[in-house]
């Protein structure tokens, strides 16, 4: 099996293994050897976060780039498959990207996942036996993940979707020679950075790392506001009083009533607030038919609505701090 993959008349340059009886050979063969004899292979993994907007001419130009590649390397054979999955359930799938070209981009449900394949068959310098490699680009679409987390209220799809959303692409490598497969690691990074990026706000990164102390914060803030001001009232009230236990009775009931009530409404409006920020997401979508642009323009609408509610609740809050102040002077004890 070795004279099918190694050539033992290679020099010892320096970059050569020596496998016992002065048969000296390079570390590609080494490679090839080891996936001949346990059949594996090694892979390359990559997730990405960026804020893309991509269309069909930046498919067109991330295969492109593959393609460019096909020159460096002795290519017996080639495939290429591009796969989407539509929000509807509906899946297409292509066996070339020349006829993934000619798809119907006029359908209204949009695409949630683009997945391109590539397997080649490379025959390496030195080398006499072809290696395989498998790649796979994955490139999700916010938008219409998030029309599908609208759609599905569950507890456990709205927490699904929270775990895959900050993912807005995925990239992996099954290869043999490893520089090879940094090649097209190379090619494909160099894609993702040059696509365009939606901007995304400074201040939304911090408030959704705090979600978890919306409630606790609003509690404190009210709760402490509301005993500031009965405080104030009632130190006042009390002194130009005679000392009764009726007087303080009503202050006592006032107080520590008021006080649970507050921390009863603070903490629904924290919640809400915390939960209008979790749906707050940074805009990246695929724009490969008229259903990617509607799913666009809904995670704009819908980022919209989650602010307003962000900031009404800060306003309820103040109004009901407010309103709490104007009950306690009105049914408290007066002088």
């Amino acid at each position: 099996m070795s004279k099918d993959i190694l050539d033992p008349s290679i020099p010892n340059d320096g970059s050569t293994v020596d496998l016992g009886a002065g048969q000296l050979v390079t570390m590609k063969a080494v490679q090839q050897l080891y996936s001949e004899i346990t059949g594996r292979t090694e892979s390359l993994e990559r997730a990405y976060k960026t804020n893309h907007s991509i269309d069909f001419d930046d498919l067109c130009q991330l295969d492109a780039k593959i393609t460019q590649l096909h020159e460096q390397f002795n290519i017996v054979s080639k495939n290429c498959s591009v796969t989407l999955f539509h929000l509807d359930d509906q899946k297409q799938t292509f066996s070339s990207f020349e006829r993934f070209k000619l798809f119907d981009r006029t359908t209204l449900s949009p695409v949630e996942n683009v997945r391109i394949e590539y397997n080649f068959l490379i025959v390496l310098p030195q080398m006499r036996k072809p290696q395989s490699y498998e790649i796979e680009v994955n490139i999700h679409s916010r938008a219409a993940m998030m029309k599908r987390a609208n759609g599905d209220v569950g507890l456990r799809n709205t927490m699904f979707y929270e775990f895959l959303s900050p993912n807005t692409a995925h990239m992996e490598i099954e290869y043999i020679d490893y520089t090879v497969a940094r090649n097209f690691q190379g090619a494909i990074d160099g894609w993702f950075k040059a696509l365009p990026e939606q901007e995304s706000g400074w201040l939304l990164k911090p408030l959704k790392k705090l979600t978890g102390y919306y409630i606790f914060v609003f509690r404190l803030l009210l709760v402490t506001a509301f005993l500031v001001s009965c405080y104030v009232h009632f130190s006042t009230a009390l002194a130009k009083l005679a000392a009764s236990q009726t007087a303080l009775f009503q202050a006592a009931t006032i107080t520590f009533g008021g006080m649970l009530l507050m921390s009863i409404v603070s903490g629904k409006i924290g919640s809400v607030a915390a939960e209008a920020v979790k749906r707050v997401q940074c805009k990246s979508y695929v724009n490969l038919t008229r259903g990617d642009q509607i799913a666009f323009k809904g995670l704009s609408a819908s980022n919209r609505l989650s602010w307003l509610k962000v900031i009404g609740s800060v306003a309820v809050a103040v109004g009901v701090k407010v309103l709490a102040t104007y009950l306690v002077v009105i049914i408290g004890i007066t002088p």
